[in-house]
């Protein structure tokens, strides 16, 4: 799946202070350089605020930076994530889906913490928007300030005991499903995957059911995926023509995936998505 030569390989998902990821767009496309890779892809969640930084950093250098954005969905309670490629970062139907996704998960946070205290855990979004800076708030962002407050000692346990689904502090998201997720992701000219289903999916017949949505790839690398699982990955999607994917899911200090460029793939899969993307916006 990967050559081990520098310029070669591609890492396309990856996270940055612009959501959840602890490096900066600017840290993250020198941490890529550092390690030789030929091309990242920013890939927030709901946030393109990144993408301008890290690529006015890789300016000159030889790194590709490709702009992209990392959706939730869902099908019932069971949550998918789908990344799109080569969105256009300006569009503006796009930004105004990302603003609405944005503001709901501040409200969502709010509401979180709103029940943390009645629960008697002193904290406020002030402690919050100290861990999540100008990123888009999400559950991570109350589990750190949980244990920078002191309220548990580890965010796992913040999950565990209060945030996690269905514990006391818990406020569903706002859904949308595979489709729909994707219908945005189109509309900006991107391309649509569906991220890690070795672990998000429970079936080829699952997966087979999400990419009949809309999506166009699926990730067969990442890092929480086995090399048995990235081999099944990569014939199911040869078998089904559907294009390939994969990446890190970096996200920086405190998180369980790989480093940048630890986990990759060749950049002629990268090749095979950009001129599947010129095929399908030329026709739109």
């Amino acid at each position: 799946m990967t050559i081990k030569t520098a310029g070669q390989l591609a890492d396309l998902h990856i996270h940055t202070t612009s959501s959840d990821g602890t490096k900066a767009p600017e840290e993250v496309v020198k941490m890529a350089l550092e390690r030789g890779l030929g091309a990242i892809a920013i890939t927030d969640h709901d946030s393109v605020g990144g993408i301008k930084q890290g690529s006015e950093s890789a300016a000159g250098t030889g790194l590709e930076v490709v702009a992209g954005v990392e959706l939730s969905s869902y099908i019932g309670e069971d949550g998918f994530h789908i990344v799109g490629l080569f969105i256009n970062p300006e569009d503006s139907v796009l930004l105004e889906h990302l603003e609405f996704f944005r503001n709901f998960r501040k409200k969502r946070g709010g509401e979180i913490i709103k029940k943390l205290n009645n629960l008697g855990v002193k904290i406020s979004m002030d402690d919050v928007l100290a861990v999540s800076g100008s990123g888009s708030v999400g559950r991570p962002h109350v589990a750190e300030a949980l244990v920078k407050v002191g309220a548990v000692a580890t965010t796992k346990e913040a999950f565990q005991i209060y945030i996690g689904n269905g514990k006391p502090a818990y406020v569903p998201k706002y859904k949308i499903d595979p489709g729909r997720a994707a219908e945005i992701i189109h509309a900006t000219g991107g391309v649509a995957f569906l991220a890690h289903p070795g672990i998000s999916a429970d079936s080829d017949a699952e997966i087979r059911s999400i990419m009949a949505m809309g999506l166009n790839g699926i990730e067969t690398v990442h890092a929480k995926h086995s090399p048995d699982q990235v081999a099944h990955l990569s014939e199911l999607a040869e078998s089904e023509e559907w294009l390939v994917s994969g990446g890190s899911d970096y996200h920086g200090v405190g998180g369980n995936e790989l480093e940048i460029g630890e986990c990759t793939i060749n950049v002629q899969f990268l090749e095979n998505i950009r001129n599947f993307q010129k095929l399908k916006t030329s026709k739109m």
